[in-house]
């Protein structure tokens, strides 16, 4: 629900039929922080409406995920004001990333081991003889206490050969759920299956007990989507590993994969180019000459416009930081040629025509360069010349 008129036909998200079960996406939104600027840029279904310089609507072309040509309806690369941004857009799951300790779409506070915690089962709400849920962009925190703090809300499963709602009446928890992104309470309703009486309150999450997760469309409409079960069949397990039932200080995050919505932000900065000098120094050693040995000719070497002799010839220093000094000796040390090297980043050579600095073809033989990059360091090498 992005509250936009997605398909053009005057009706917003719950009003429009077409839209009433927010699962999709239609795309997202960048904000050039520098400048102010906000685009549209990206949607997934044709068209949309865009205000125009004057301040009127205006019909515009958009891109669509699945005209890409790159076999996968979920992938997008687009070119914003320089920037090539590739967009995945995930099928409904569950996340699994050990790694930051979720586990199965689930993840403990820290105080809780997920190896010895409750067994719990997350997805998509499934319940034999019932309609299943379905996928909607939320992630929750469930956030426990040592007493109870309010209700469920009701909730209408339907039965899956008459569609029936079958009514699940409020009843005493000891958690409260939030949206992690927006941190708004969200409705749910709760299935209490106290196996354990002795030991645990009646509304407090515990073995058995399931919740089930549901959004309000309209006043009148709802969707199921989630639901948790705590799937041990005793509580004495756990309360033997942590001397306690779940209270003040235990969190439940759940994490279902769910496609972008309004309410999913990214923020991009950008640097210009600049020399890691530390990175050029150690790079010094890559600075080569080519050919080396030059034997008669180099193959880049432009042909000669001319109906006798050769073109000119050319020796290459390749991998030059940007800027640096070359110079060439002969082998009694005398200065043949000095080049002074400034160049973009993208340009690390330098040519050389093979003349001295008295514009004179040199002579076949062994020559000695010496590369200084101020506030980087030198290189000295030598080059073989073959005529």
């Amino acid at each position: 629900m992005d509250n936009r008129d997605n398909d053009l036909d005057s009706l917003i998200d719950a009003v429009d039929v077409d839209e009433l079960m927010p699962t999709l996406t239609t795309g997202f939104v960048l904000k050039n922080i520098t400048e102010g600027e906000i685009v549209d840029t990206v949607w997934f279904y044709g068209h949309r409406i865009k205000k125009d310089s004057i301040g009127g609507d205006s019909l515009f072309t958009i891109k669509n995920l699945y005209d890409d040509n790159d076999g996968d309806s979920r992938t997008l690369k687009a070119i914003l004001n320089g920037m090539e941004f590739f967009v995945y857009n995930p099928s409904p799951a569950i996340i699994n990333d050990p790694d930051n300790n979720i586990y199965n779409g689930i993840k403990w506070s820290d105080n809780i081991n997920y190896e010895s915690a409750y067994s719990i089962k997350f997805g998509i709400f499934n319940l034999g003889g019932f309609i299943p849920g379905i996928s909607y962009p939320r992630q929750y925190q469930i956030i426990f206490y040592d007493e109870v703090i309010g209700q469920s809300e009701y909730v209408y499963p339907l039965l899956e050969a008459t569609g029936t709602p079958i009514p699940i009446p409020p009843t005493n928890v000891n958690f409260q759920i939030i949206d992690q992104q927006t941190g708004e309470e969200v409705p749910f309703g709760y299935v209490d299956f106290t196996s354990t009486a002795d030991e645990v309150t009646p509304g407090f999450f515990s073995a058995k007990d399931r919740i089930i997760f549901f959004e309000n469309l309209t006043p009148d409409s709802s969707v199921i989507t989630f639901q948790i079960l705590n799937n041990a069949v005793e509580d004495i397990t756990f309360i033997n590993n942590y001397g306690r039932i779940l209270g003040e200080g235990d969190t439940l995050n759940l994490y279902p994969d769910f496609p972008f919505t309004g309410n999913s932000k990214f923020r991009f900065k950008t640097e210009g180019q600049k020399i890691d000098k530390g990175k050029a120094k150690s790079e010094l050693n890559k600075i080569t000459v080519v050919p080396n040995p030059y034997v008669v000719t180099a193959a880049w070497e432009p042909k000669n416009p001319y109906s006798s002799g050769r073109g000119t010839r050319s020796i290459k220093f390749m991998n030059l930081p940007q800027d640096c000094t070359i110079r060439i000796y002969s082998m009694d040390g005398s200065l043949v040629k000095k080049l002074d090297h400034h160049s973009s980043m993208l340009k690390g050579y330098e040519d050389w025509d093979m003349l001295s600095k008295d514009n004179m073809e040199i002579a076949f033989g062994v020559y000695i360069y010496h590369i200084d990059a101020p506030g980087i360091g030198e290189k000295v090498g030598r080059i073989i010349i073959i005529k």
